[in-house]
């Protein structure tokens, strides 16, 4: 009954793209399609401009390649999650080693998206080596709206939806990190909020473990509890391009986005010993700007679970906070940026033992310099960070974790 409801709800906001968009059969006709006429061969457009195109008329090919070379220095306290003798090292590594490719069909009526990582580690998901990450097709019913259908990244939280290689700093936030609902099999719908602002809401399989069989990325679902997400998103200023972060394109006026997103889900935690039942919900707010060089970005996050039955420690609900800012600078217009981050994560003060290994706090400060080669698409970053760690015991000494990284990214 609660899948049932979630679907309902969702075909109520899809009504109004289906009931303005053709018949498949005219629509295919006029495309030249299965049941239209014969559509004539044609040959192939080439052309390279930051990744491989193929124009074939009525349809496309896109392939990228994205590579992250990095080698980093570790100095930390919490030897304890990062292995014995691991916490002094250095490490070389090739992460966001990714193939994706994608395309359309029928004039740009349909896209569509699958992509793949091989590294040793990608920074989306926290899993090394081959991993699906989207595999989706797009229906653009008309340019207000359309829809959406198979894996890819939920849409809740500004940062998070940014492509990997257009982000500012080497790795997202610790806030980020921690309260992203990740990539799910799903549907969704997204639309134009008049000319200011666009929307998109997504039904997905949800968060719940059935005997060891987590529901998630490459899983699909194992009971009938689903996860709703909705996201909205405005231009309060200029025209603010919510794709990449920073401003490596010097805008020449200001430009500033403010968005929000909210999600709500049931989950079933199940093994052979116990069964918890959950509701779990939370927010983001975000709000960014741009002009001449200089960038703002902060948001922040909640998310909230219910128990069904109290816990072992006596609470049947958690409340976990997050925010992140960021503000960045080209020093040098369009080539030279140095950058700045805060970000923090508050767990539940009374389960932490429980559920988040004795962390009660966790700070965030990274300072960057960036060399854009080819902006986004090709660049060298360097830079240090550290992350402090507060536990819930009054006896346990609070962690200080050191990290130096430099590397070169690229995405052609």
């Amino acid at each position: 009954m609660r899948k049932i409801g979630f679907i309902a709800a969702a075909s109520l906001l899809i009504l109004p793209a289906v009931s303005h968009a053709k018949p498949l059969n005219e629509l295919l006709a006029e495309k030249g399609g299965v049941l239209g006429a014969k559509a004539e061969a044609s040959p192939a457009k080439v052309s390279y401009m930051d990744g491989l195109r193929m124009d074939f008329g009525n349809a496309t090919l896109n392939a990228n390649v994205g590579v992250q070379t990095l080698v980093s220095y570790y100095d930390e306290d919490t030897e304890a999650v990062t292995g014995p003798g691991r916490n002094d090292r250095t490490s070389f590594d090739v992460r966001n080693t990714r193939l994706e490719l994608g395309g359309s069909v029928l004039d740009n009526e349909f896209e569509w998206v699958v992509s793949n990582d091989f590294g040793s580690f990608n920074t989306d998901s926290g899993d090394s080596g081959s991993t699906l990450l989207d595999a989706f097709i797009k229906w653009n019913a008309c340019d207000e709206y359309g829809l959406i259908a198979g894996q890819y990244k939920t849409p809740s939280g500004l940062a998070w939806n940014i492509p990997y290689w257009a982000q500012q700093f080497i790795d997202t936030s610790i806030a980020t990190q921690a309260f992203n609902l990740g990539r799910q099999a799903g549907v969704g719908f997204w639309g134009n909020v008049g000319d200011v602002g666009t929307h998109s809401v997504g039904i997905f399989n949800g968060n719940s473990s059935v005997d060891g069989v987590s529901e998630g990325q490459n899983t699909g679902g194992v009971d009938n509890r689903v996860l709703g997400v909705y996201a909205i998103s405005f231009d309060v200023a200029g025209d603010y391009d919510r794709s990449y972060e920073g401003d490596p394109m010097n805008t020449a006026d200001m430009a500033a986005t403010l968005g929000a997103s909210a999600y709500y889900g049931q989950a079933k935690l199940q093994d052979d010993v116990t069964l918890a039942e959950a509701d779990g919900y939370g927010a983001t707010v975000d709000f960014a700007l741009r002009t001449g060089g200089l960038s703002w970005q902060t948001e922040a996050y909640y998310a909230g679970i219910k128990f069904d039955e109290e816990l072992a420690n006596g609470e049947d609900a958690v409340a976990n906070f997050g925010l992140y800012s960021q503000l960045g600078y080209f020093f040098v217009p369009s080539e030279w940026e140095g950058a700045l981050r805060f970000g923090w994560v508050s767990y539940d003060s009374d389960s932490t033992d429980l559920l988040y290994s004795g962390i009660e706090d966790q700070y965030e400060v990274n300072a960057l310099v960036s060399y854009y080669i080819n902006g986004h698409a090709l660049k060298f970053q360097t830079g240090p960070s550290w992350v402090f760690t507060k536990f819930a015991d009054d006896g346990a000494d609070d962690a200080s974790d050191f990290r130096y990284q430099a590397g070169l990214f690229g995405h052609f």
